[in-house]
């Protein structure tokens, strides 16, 4: 997986998919039969594919495609990419795939401080599966190509449970980390965006950006369709929340999808 959206979206297909047990990524019985799946929903976030990172979150349409055949697959939400490993217990590889940048006209806080343009960033990413259908450790590297923009990373787990017949349970956690460009360029406030926004200059520090954590429940319709909804929140580190662009620390997020996988 890698955190196009910071994982919010990503992350969430992946748990419906841990979760249910018998999802529909299962259906084939061959490991190099294609896979096309859609995912459509809404969510609350403060990562969206469509309008950047928000300091305040905020709903939106939550969209995906995934085409996978063999170890290549291309994903609007994961990009084009290679599983360098598959096997059953654990997933490696590569990807590029498009960062959303952040936009003044999406969030009131950024007024003044001008955009920051998304990039192309290449990817490396795990998923480990220690214990089949219940268990799922994931964390993910991003590079920006444009330097300035950074290094983010992300990791976390992923606990399915068992509800009631097709209905199943998941809890999620993952923590998101930055570099000193990264966490700078979307948290930090220089001399020029201090003159322009009215906030005072902010050296934001490299290290914890949030700790995200969030429990969902899936349900299996048929061999094709799930529904998921899920709620949690993401709680900013120490010192990115003493950025003078926050205003309240945590933010809650929440979305409800449907997927479709043949």
């Amino acid at each position: 997986m890698t955190p196009s959206n910071l994982t919010v979206t990503a992350w969430a297909i992946a748990a419906l998919t841990v979760s249910t047990g018998t999802a529909a990524f299962a259906q084939s019985a061959e490991a190099n039969a294609p896979k096309l799946s859609f995912s459509v929903g809404v969510n609350r976030t403060t990562n969206s594919l469509f309008k950047g990172l928000l300091i305040q979150s905020r709903t939106d349409l939550l969209l995906d495609a995934n085409y996978e055949h063999g170890r290549w697959f291309a994903s609007l939400q994961n990009g084009l990419g290679y599983k360098l490993l598959d096997s059953e217990a654990l997933t490696l590889g590569l990807s590029a795939n498009y960062l959303p940048g952040r936009y003044a006209s999406s969030d009131s806080r950024y007024v003044g401080m001008g955009d920051v343009a998304g990039t192309v960033s290449g990817f490396g990413y795990f998923e480990w599966r220690p214990i089949k259908d219940t268990v799922t450790v994931y964390g993910n590297l991003a590079q920006s190509v444009k330097s300035a923009n950074g290094r983010v990373g992300t990791l976390g787990g992923t606990l399915g449970f068992p509800v009631s017949g097709k209905l199943n349970g998941f809890f999620d956690v993952y923590l998101t980390w930055g570099n000193a460009g990264y966490n700078q360029t979307f948290y930090g406030v220089n001399a020029a965006q201090a003159l322009g926004s009215g906030y005072a200059p902010y050296a934001a520090p490299s290290g914890l950006v949030s700790t995200t954590p969030t429990l969902g429940l899936t349900y299996e319709i048929n061999r094709n369709w799930s529904v998921m909804g899920y709620a949690g929140q993401t709680r900013l580190s120490s010192g990115i929340a003493a950025s003078p662009m926050v205003r309240q620390r945590t933010q809650p997020l929440a979305a409800v999808l449907t997927s479709w996988t043949y």
